[in-house]
């Protein structure tokens, strides 16, 4: 009976922490590195960046980036830092979506600015041939279709079924995205 209630002692107390001890450790510095991004950690990820044991244009688990991970946490200083480390800004993430599609559909227009300037491509297209602006409009996200509209946006792409991002502006619900697309229409 005793080795009973040693055995979830084990797996409650004692498991958890050796897990820990192993992500923190400087045996598996990639493993380090991705868990102080999700954890926001920035200044274990610049430690790690300086020792040069990780990479920022490597992929985890669950095909994530760094540079994903900074948008998705919001930190726009782990994002210079991965930009003055060399990430490449126009790797695909997750589906084969870009970081500028990333921004638009988890609503980070901050990072629609930064990425373009940098080196994004704006007409990057998904699998099904839709670009950031499109998938904007699709979403009736006003902030990220007034951002994109302040770069060199290719007006004319088709997505792979035919529309432009003028046929998704006439299925907007927002009177304001409409207005705005129909006035670049002529």
């Amino acid at each position: 009976m005793q080795k009973l209630k040693i055995l979830p002692f084990f797996f409650v107390i004692i498991l958890p922490q050796k897990i820990k001890a192993i992500i923190e450790s400087d045996v598996f510095p990639e493993l380090t590195f991705y868990s102080a991004l999700r954890e926001d950690n920035y200044e274990r990820v610049k430690a790690l960046l300086d020792s040069g044991s990780v990479s920022v244009n490597e992929y985890d688990f669950d095909k994530f980036t760094p540079l994903a991970y900074s948008i998705k946490n919001n930190n726009e200083q782990m994002f210079f830092l991965l930009i003055e480390n060399k990430a490449n800004l126009n790797m695909t993430i997750l589906n084969k979506i870009s970081y500028l599609i990333y921004s638009v559909l988890i609503s980070r227009e901050n990072f629609v600015p930064l990425l373009v300037k940098n080196g994004a491509n704006i007409n990057f297209q998904d699998q099904i041939g839709r670009t950031a602006l499109m998938i904007a409009v699709e979403e009736n996200n006003l902030s990220a279709v007034i951002e994109l509209l302040k770069f060199d946006n290719n007006l004319g792409i088709n997505d792979y079924s035919g529309k432009t991002v003028f046929d998704y502006a006439e299925l907007s619900r927002v009177p304001q995205i409409k207005k705005i697309l129909s006035s670049l229409k002529n």
